[in-house]
């Protein structure tokens, strides 16, 4: 029986690796409990994977290694160590040492008074100023969208104990955002504050465009209030058209009308924009779809070290939901 189990996504933090291994294991031995730490190595651009196999065949009692086929992204390689976990509870942490793992013993406390998620919330951040940004303009966009209030002070870092993970691996939504789906969920959280601390190694894996990419993937998977408001934004401007044709046909009537050049283009250029946003809206959710229906596994897994399995050198496992 593994009481806790500790899901690190792996991406571009070669240097970091050792340090977050001895100051997991140093604060979980503290404890007194049966752990595992899952490190998923989702394809940087550096040798990450070397470090995570030696660790893993240093301390294969501990350390499991599991290496996707490809990058994936930081949520399904979440998704992969959640599958593969066997701990009664788990606790989600980045690499990068910005989440501290000294954090734990708070996390599973909470655990242990009957909490089934417990989330860890920033103090501050210690992010850039693009990230910062962008984190800021994407969370009000979810409060206008899904009219929840935003909450740009959670990240990945939570515990979550068997019962909802099981739940999580019930998902098949082949976009998907790890904290989104925890708190779809529904189990009802408890929060306790942490400082974020500054990156240890490497930078942050996500670009301008791939944050963008992210944004939108979390929009659609909240709700369809997109469509919503393309509805809304089509009946406008028909009112709008429909008030520009009337004052027209007003002045048309009093010996003035206006010249025809001027009001087709505005009405042609307001009409045409307005059908390509809410085309471009659709074809997003078909997009998604489009996604789903192919059915193809969440990620694949090319191999696995250590763990109290025997370890195995190479392998095709797939993983779906």
């Amino acid at each position: 029986m593994i009481d806790i189990s500790i899901i690190s996504p792996v991406y571009g933090c070669q240097r970091c690796l050792e340090a977050l291994h001895h100051r997991i294991s140093q604060t979980v031995q503290a404890l007194g409990l049966e752990y595992e730490i899952v490190l998923v190595d989702d394809c940087g651009p550096d040798d990450s994977w070397l470090v995570i196999s030696a660790l893993a065949r240093r301390d294969p009692a501990h350390v499991r290694a599991i290496r996707l086929s490809r990058n994936f992204g930081q949520h399904k390689a979440i998704s992969a160590g959640l599958r593969e976990c066997r701990g009664q509870a788990a606790v989600v942490l980045d690499c990068d040492l910005q989440e501290p793992p000294e954090i734990i013993p708070r996390l599973y406390e909470k655990f242990q008074e009957g909490h089934q998620v417990v989330f860890a919330r920033r103090l501050s951040r210690k992010h850039s100023l693009l990230k910062r940004a962008t984190s800021w303009a994407y969370d009000r966009i979810i409060r206008l969208l899904s009219g929840h209030p935003p909450r740009p002070d959670l990240g990945s870092l939570s515990l979550i104990g068997r019962p909802v993970i099981d739940q999580f691996n019930t998902f098949q939504d082949i976009n998907r955002h790890y904290l989104h789906i925890v708190q779809w969920l529904g189990f009802t959280p408890v929060m306790i504050d942490y400082v974020h601390q500054p990156r240890a190694s490497g930078k942050s894996g996500y670009s301008l465009s791939q944050l963008l990419r992210h944004a939108i993937q979390g929009l659609l998977f909240q709700n369809t209030r997109w469509l919503e408001a393309v509805v809304l934004l089509g009946a406008l401007i028909s009112m709008l058209g429909l008030t520009v044709g009337g004052w027209a046909f007003w002045t048309a009537l009093h010996g003035s009308p206006p010249p025809g050049w001027a009001s087709t283009l505005v009405i042609t250029s307001l009409l045409g924009g307005a059908i390509i946003a809410i085309q471009g809206v659709v074809g997003l959710y078909v997009g998604q779809i489009f996604e789903q229906v192919k059915g193809r596994p969440l990620y694949v897994v090319a191999e696995r070290i250590g763990g109290l399995d025997p370890p195995s050198s190479s392998g095709t496992t797939s993983g779906q939901g």
